[in-house]
């Protein structure tokens, strides 16, 4: 008797760990099931007692995560068909089951009738895979180094997103914080370590320290920027901080502050100059939003560094840096250049600044990953 209690108990406990559902419903579950934990987890997939937010994606197996995947998409087109996606939408949003929202509503349903016909939601799972599979032959002829022989499945795919929230609730839980001169205190995320520094040489320009370096003040900046480093591993538990090639470009872009200034805001003068031109003669009656600048003096009152992107890739012991920067004279693209010590290796929108294409061109070569 003890024996089959402990027997029982065990699987009450792994099927705890697999769902998260209560103790009380596994036993519950178990028992109707015969006591097989993944025959029991099968069926509460199957009923819609568990999805795959709630499947642990390091004991779960690869069938029952694709079970739980395919489970949800078939519900979604059987919600898309119902009308009941759109119903439940205005209700999350608050909105009153109105006339006005009633008829909202009626027009979603019709327009998924036209889009999906008269087909099955099985039917609806099957094409989307098929057309998945015909891409990622597509792809693989572009791009030959593929070496899977599939896409990722509904099943892959959703064990992937339960492993990153699963990361990201550790660390919202548990922040890990790093001290690592000459950077600023860093805080580690899933993919960078993140912190924020003041870079003198850039006092008396924008501050630029609003969504995609966007202005956020209309005083002029003390050089307040935001500090972004990728990670060069996966492990929440023991991470690798940053690497001595970017502890070294990071050194010199504190202690040659203004030398790195002046070339940045040189090669970004002559990049603005040859824009301004092209611009005027495509469209002359812009004039008023592109001022003539001929002076660095002058550019500094319309630009702004936003953040500082370390690469990771290097060249001869320093890391490539990239400085994106908000500008007046283009606030959606922004501007960026992409730095090797003092030297300006490229100057364009902002993305420029956190592209490697270029450091790669120049001869950098990835960073060891743990």
């Amino acid at each position: 008797m003890a024996k089959r209690d402990a027997k029982r108990d065990t699987a009450v406990d792994e099927l705890h760990k697999k769902c998260g559902l209560s103790v009380k419903d596994c036993r519950a579950a178990l028992a109707e099931h015969g006591g097989d934990v993944d025959a029991t987890l099968a069926a509460l997939i199957d009923t819609g007692r568990v999805t795959t937010d709630q499947l642990n994606p390091d004991t779960v197996s690869d069938e029952l995560f694709e079970r739980a995947a395919r489970k949800e998409k078939l519900k979604t087109y059987e919600q898309m068909k119902s009308g009941e996606l759109i119903t439940g939408f205005l209700n999350r949003m608050g909105a009153n089951m109105n006339a006005e929202s009633a008829v909202l509503g009626d027009m979603f349903k019709a327009a998924m009738g036209e889009l999906l016909g008269d087909k099955t939601p099985e039917e609806l799972v099957a094409e989307e895979e098929k057309d998945r599979a015909e891409k990622f032959e597509q792809l693989k002829r572009a791009m030959p180094g593929i070496k899977r022989d599939a896409p990722l499945s509904v099943g892959e795919s959703a064990r992937i997103h339960q492993k990153v929230k699963q990361r990201s609730d550790a660390l919202k839980e548990k922040p890990v914080t790093l001290k690592l001169l000459p950077f600023p205190p860093l805080t580690m995320t899933l993919s960078e370590w993140k912190g924020q520094d003041v870079l003198k040489a850039w006092a008396g320009t924008q501050e630029r320290q609003g969504g995609y370096s966007s202005r956020s003040s209309s005083k002029p900046s003390k050089g307040t920027v935001s500090v972004r480093i990728p990670r060069l591993d996966e492990d929440d538990a023991d991470p690798k901080p940053p690497a001595p090639e970017q502890l070294a470009a990071y050194k010199h872009l504190k202690e040659n502050g203004d030398e790195v200034r002046d070339a940045v805001l040189e090669a970004l003068l002559d990049y603005y100059t040859k824009l301004r031109k092209r611009w005027l003669k495509n469209n002359p009656d812009l004039a008023d939003k592109l001022p003539e600048v001929s002076t660095t003096d002058q550019l500094r009152k319309i630009v702004g560094v936003g953040i500082v992107h370390m690469h990771d890739v290097a060249k001869s012991g320093h890391a490539y840096i990239g400085l994106e920067m908000g500008c007046d004279w283009d606030d959606e693209h922004g501007a960026g250049v992409l730095l090797h010590k003092s030297r300006v290796i490229s100057v364009g929108q902002a993305d420029e600044s956190f592209d490697e294409h270029a450091a790669i061109k120049d001869g950098a070569k990835p960073l060891k990953r743990k």
